[in-house]
């Protein structure tokens, strides 16, 4: 028996009271169009349809995201790596410069006819990319992290030869992250080797993180203690200190004290005590006549 099937086409939803001419793509993109100049240099030669681009690279956005929300913090740094394993910092930096050369890439072939397959493979390198981080940081899963990469590379590679095969432009700009890819998927295989004890490739590993967690604990315990011991210290050197302030303080008062009150008596002394009476002189000249 035949289905009709007439229906999921939709036609007979009326959307006509919906005004969406502010969503037409043209039309925004005339509006975004005065970008290309927005930045000190004419990017008009590049031809970029703007609204495309930061839609792409909205969606880049979305990846980098779980990059910054999965930190390597102390397991990735008590994991055996080869010597050959970049720093830090040069992850971000890589992927920045990627997410705008796909972003572009990926802009240049949604214009072009047929490119319907080339855009969902773009879509899956995206999801695999996104899902990396979490399965590697989040989990703590080296084997589960390699198979997530592969897988990822896979569809890079696909990517960039259906990007090649539209527009060669978009597919050579899509080089480096084949590249990229590659050597992402090599340090994940070095360093699940390294790791493994098991066919997992993650106990030693979960081993490492275990201790380098128990040993950044005790550290911090040690300077907890010793900041206590230093405040403790501090603190019993000031109240010395200030001890023997206010006994000096005490001193000299004591003696100001005791010089004032010598001072005083030394004073009442000397009004209490009366003048010296001078003696009667008796003696007469020679010759004078005793009174008759």
């Amino acid at each position: 028996m035949a289905i009709n099937t007439d229906w999921l086409s939709f036609d007979w939803v009326n959307l006509d009271w919906l005004n969406l001419d502010f969503m037409d793509p043209a039309a925004l993109n005339a509006r975004l169009s005065g970008l290309d100049t927005a930045f000190g240099v004419d990017l008009s030669f590049l031809g970029i349809n703007w609204l495309l681009f930061l839609t792409f690279l909205a969606g880049c956005a979305g990846v980098a995201w779980t990059g910054a929300a999965f930190k390597p913090g102390e397991w990735y740094k008590s994991l055996a790596k080869p010597l050959w394993t970049p720093g830090n910092w040069v992850f971000p930096v890589v992927w920045f410069v990627l997410y705008i050369l796909m972003s572009y890439a990926a802009m240049r072939v949604a214009q072009l006819p047929e490119s319907g397959q080339a855009l969902a493979l773009f879509t899956v390198q995206t999801a695999f990319a996104a899902l990396w981080t979490p399965m590697f940081f989040g989990k703590r899963r080296l084997f589960g992290g390699l198979i997530v990469v592969v897988i990822l590379w896979l569809a890079v590679a696909a990517t960039t030869l259906e990007f090649m095969r539209l527009d060669q432009t978009a597919g050579l700009l899509m080089v480096p992250y084949v590249i990229w890819a590659t050597l992402a998927a090599l340090l994940n295989l070095q360093v699940w080797l390294m790791n493994m004890t098991g066919p997992r490739g993650e106990k030693v590993a979960m081993q490492r993180a275990k201790k380098a967690e128990k040993a950044k604990a005790r550290a911090e315990r040690e300077a907890v203690r010793a900041k206590a011991h230093k405040e403790k210290v501090l603190a019993e050197k000031a109240a010395k200190e200030a001890a023997a302030k206010a006994a000096a303080e005490k001193a000299a008062a004591d003696k100001a004290a005791k010089e004032a009150a010598e001072k005083e008596a030394a004073q009442k002394a000397a009004a209490e005590t009366p003048a010296a009476e001078t003696p009667a002189d008796d003696t007469k000249p020679e010759g004078t006549p005793a009174a008759s």
